[in-house]
């Protein structure tokens, strides 16, 4: 279920018997320039504000989920159409929790720790137990806001060309682990940066650990300055750039550094706590 999960809400199906592969033809063919690259994603990371970011230990934001283009009883996490999740997260690691603000499920928690799922009884207690949305959802959710600040973590990253788009140029740099060719279990990006105001403003991405073939692109709008940090408040999700069609759209809102307490995202002081690569 996971995995049919995980393929719809993503909603990267690119129909393909191999791997997807990110690869610009400069990379295929082998033209490196990891300097270029480097120096091109550190620049776009002062811009989205790393400086402040590197300050911000837990976050609180709302983020709202309207799942345009996916229909389906496994296609979302909530019974209804839209929902909204106050996501509370400790920054560059994967220990969070959401709480669900609307429909039929307001109320629950899921929660992660150390890769660990939980949630909250009836009486306010956490209980650990293996729940598959919590699993995918709330690691998935983290990844696409801290996006900016976190690639920079991949093993390879180099200039991967230059691309004219909707009346805008963007320089590329593709990041990956180990290798720049497509793997079974690691994940490709590109990132699409504006050359004129050096922000990340869209991303390619893989999902190997789902579907060998399963792509998409998120995009980075309308956004706000919190304390140094750029917050994108708009994050639709396409199968790829040029498609006209928003599969789901993500929108985030009333962003709060440095709350809540850690301690309260971390219920198990018997489990691993570890900050980096996700």
């Amino acid at each position: 279920m996971r995995t049919f999960v995980a393929c719809i809400f993503l909603a990267v199906l690119s129909f393909s018997s191999c791997r997807s592969d990110l690869r610009t033809k400069s990379i295929k063919e082998d033209h490196f320039d990891e300097e270029k690259g480097k120096s091109l994603l550190r620049s776009a990371q002062e811009v989205h504000g790393i400086n402040a970011w590197k300050n911000i230990n837990t976050y609180t934001v709302t983020l709202q989920d309207d799942f345009i283009g996916l229909k389906g009883k496994f296609a979302k996490p909530l019974p209804e159409k839209k929902g909204s999740l106050k996501m509370e997260c400790i920054a560059g690691t994967f220990n969070a929790r959401g709480t669900v603000l609307t429909g039929k499920r307001a109320g629950d928690v899921w929660g992660m720790q150390a890769w660990k799922t939980y949630t909250l009884n009836d009486q306010g207690k956490v209980e650990f137990k293996k729940d598959k949305t919590t699993e995918f959802w709330i690691p998935t959710y983290q990844y696409f806001i801290e996006l900016p600040f976190r690639i920079s973590e991949a093993s390879v990253i180099t200039y991967a060309g230059e691309k004219a788009f909707d009346g805008k140029t963007f320089d590329l740099v593709f990041a990956s682990w180990g290798k720049a060719a497509p793997q079974k279990d690691t994940d490709q990006y590109l990132l699409w940066i504006n050359q004129e105001n050096h922000r990340i403003e869209r991303v390619q991405y893989t999902v190997r650990d789902i579907l060998p073939f399963v792509k998409g692109t998120v995009e980075f709008n309308d956004f706000t300055e919190i304390n140094g940090v750029w917050i994108p408040h708009d994050m639709p999700v396409r199968t790829n750039p040029s498609s006209k069609s928003l599969l789901h759209r993500m929108q985030l809102s009333d962003f709060i550094p440095n709350q809540p307490e850690e301690s309260t995202l971390l219920p198990d002081n018997g489990l691993e706590f570890r900050r980096g690569k996700g």
